[in-house]
């Protein structure tokens, strides 16, 4: 995910929860372990939140690890 805004502080404004970050990867482009979802059909979104701010402009990059889940 790449965000390219101008202003600092990004995010701009907290929610009730933070600073939180939602990202949806849908089912078809990543493998979950069977032992975690009730089916095998490939119905299952990775929906990674996560709490970030910036307060200085610059690139900057933000790995998450989510267990139990494979790229495809």
């Amino acid at each position: 995910m790449i965000c390219n805004f101008e202003t600092t502080p990004f995010p701009l404004k907290q929610s009730s929860f933070g600073y939180l970050i939602y990202y949806r990867i849908p089912s078809s482009f990543v493998n979950i372990d069977p032992a975690y979802v009730p089916s095998t059909d490939r119905v299952y979104s990775v929906n990674p939140r996560f709490q970030f701010q910036v307060y200085q402009e610059g690139t900057y990059l933000v790995t998450v690890k989510v267990k139990h889940v494979n790229r495809l």
